[in-house]
């Protein structure tokens, strides 16, 4: 068994995240910004040494991004990241590494900040 706490893997709370909400404290709003919009997180599922998570992409396809457990890290690695098409006409898999990877503890849902780095 394992036992840890990730503060990581749920999305940070605001009462909406759409372009038009403005959050009481205004020093909230570049954080808001960067969400894009809407929650990403839809499911988040751990199962035996995986972790699962599924992101919401577009309205065509969700991410579902797996991280299997390393007994010799002692941490979970990024497995993969699949495109899956909301009309049941199947998956893709990304490499999506760059932005997942290469532990859980650098999961973010900014990831699109460190491709601009």
């Amino acid at each position: 068994s394992h036992f840890r706490t990730f503060s990581n893997l749920r999305p940070l709370y605001f009462a909406r995240y759409d372009f038009d909400y403005i959050p009481d404290d205004t020093a909230l709003i570049p954080i808001l910004k960067k969400y894009e919009g809407f929650y990403h997180l839809l499911d988040l599922t751990v199962e035996k040494a995986l972790i699962i998570l599924v992101l919401r992409l577009d309205a065509a396809a969700n991410w579902r991004v797996t991280y299997k457990y390393d007994d010799g890290l002692k941490n979970w690695i990024y497995d993969k990241c699949e495109e899956v098409f909301r009309n049941d006409s199947g998956s893709l898999l990304r490499d999506m590494a760059w932005a997942f990877g290469p532990t859980i503890d650098d999961f973010t849902y900014f990831y699109l900040d460190k491709r601009k780095r």
